[in-house]
């Protein structure tokens, strides 16, 4: 983030947009603003890189995560299997 005091305020141009928040970046100093409800991130580039590189990550562990509980509920309400002796 190259700004001085004398430089001029970023003027950010949109990236992505969700119901979440907002992503934008400044062409002039390179900062990206990750914003979500009222939480608002900057980052320089690289960073911003890196910080999506471990969502990624964490997002496939989230989702086997998410499954396995998915196939634990299914087993538990499935019937027992009824056995009759004749």
């Amino acid at each position: 983030m190259n700004h001085t005091p004398r430089a001029p305020a970023c003027l950010h141009q949109p990236l992505a947009e969700s119901p979440l928040g907002s992503v934008s970046i400044c062409p002039e100093c390179g900062v990206v603003q990750l914003t979500m409800d009222a939480v608002s991130v900057r980052l320089d580039m690289e960073a911003f890189h890196l910080a999506t590189q471990m969502m990624v990550q964490a997002r496939s562990r989230v989702h086997a995560l998410m499954d396995e509980r998915a196939r634990h509920a299914a087993m538990a309400v499935q019937p027992a299997a009824v056995s009759t002796v004749h």
